[in-house]
């Protein structure tokens, strides 16, 4: 059954009007639009409203959704998994004992593939039947980000964590598993996150972000991850691939983009309407063509590029904050740190 939030739904535009209105709370103002085609409001975000239903999570936090298109598949802290083929209703999945504590999830080579404490990970093909294993690399230490997608004719699958340390298998999430053999990220900090990426103009390739201000980049099975500090220090906490480039976001509205991330070449995307506020995650929208941001204070925000940003408050939804996002090709759904799943018409 479908809650609509409060007495009626609310649209996402008087939610960004309220926002520059003070009607929520006041973000910096809202910079001018680009002229390199940065469109204010397109597809469903267009008087788009945003629906709250039962969640099978029950106050667990959420902590990585993923879509294959059709489904979306999420993960909780506690060990739970759920899936869902319209937004609406979620299905919960009897997971093996003991539970995982998932702290992320994606899809790519048709695997639903998930990464959490202690080296531990799950796969699936559908989102129902669920595999699980450790990666040997990664244990006994916790895996932060995971990611997928085809290197050459090979598909290669990765896991980032705890230590500086990064993971690859080009076998399928079941391994076999190596460590990288070269990293920008020393051991003692965290490699928050990673994307895979394929521009129209490069092959395809993995990015990572994390502590130091720090992105790696690689696109071959040779173990070599190149890269380094961004010119900032504060970290970074996720990264997405749209628009043709790569997209990483992190701590005080950090942004930063790259169309060729082997070059080392990142430039700095326009935070300031998200303040202070730290931006904890992004996904990509493939109906409308934008990354899709969430933040510190139940902040979340979208744009088409990486430039230039627009942003509303999610705060009366989720106060607890937001912990996850996905979006499939008619829906962006969120997920909350309280378990709360919201989703748009």
């Amino acid at each position: 059954m479908t809650v609509i939030l409060k007495k009626r739904p609310v649209p996402l535009l008087a939610l960004l009007w309220g926002f520059v209105a003070g009607g929520c709370y006041m973000l910096n103002t809202s910079p001018t639009p680009s002229p390199a085609g940065y469109h204010y409001i397109a597809g469903y975000y267009d008087g788009g409203t945003f629906y709250s239903g039962a969640s099978p999570f029950a106050g667990e936090r959420i902590t990585g959704m993923a879509s294959d298109g059709a489904m979306v598949a999420a993960v909780g802290e506690d060990g739970s998994i759920a899936y869902s083929r319209d937004c609406v209703i979620w299905t919960k999945v009897e997971a093996a004992s003991p539970a995982i504590s998932f702290s992320c999830l994606t899809w790519g080579e048709g695997v639903f593939f998930a990464g959490g404490g202690g080296g531990q990970a799950a796969w699936s093909a559908d989102g129902i039947h669920w595999n699980r294993g450790v990666i040997g690399p990664m244990n006994p230490d916790d895996i932060y980000g995971v990611a997928a997608g085809k290197l050459g004719e090979k598909s290669v699958f990765v896991a980032v964590g705890d230590k500086g340390r990064i993971c690859y298998s080009s076998g399928g999430p079941q391994g076999k598993w190596s460590a990288a053999s070269l990293s920008p990220f020393g051991a003692v900090e965290r490699v928050r996150a990673v994307t895979y990426g394929k521009s129209a103009r490069e092959s395809g390739g993995f990015v990572a972000v994390g502590d130091g201000g720090k992105i790696a980049f690689a696109n071959d099975l040779s173990g070599r991850w190149y890269g380094g500090r961004t010119g900032v220090s504060r970290p970074f906490y996720g990264v997405a691939f749209g628009s043709d480039r790569f997209t990483a976001v992190g701590e005080m509205g950090m942004v930063k983009f790259s169309s060729a991330p082997q070059t080392c070449n990142w430039t700095s995307g326009d935070g300031g309407i998200f303040s202070a506020r730290s931006l904890l995650g992004i996904t990509w929208d493939p109906r409308v063509k934008q990354f899709v941001v969430y933040g510190d204070e139940s902040v979340a925000g979208y744009s088409e590029y990486g430039e230039i940003w627009r942003a509303a408050s999610f705060r009366e939804l989720f106060p607890l904050g937001i912990s996850a996002a996905a979006c499939t090709e008619s829906r962006i759904v969120l997920g909350g740190a309280d378990g709360t799943i919201v989703y748009s018409n």
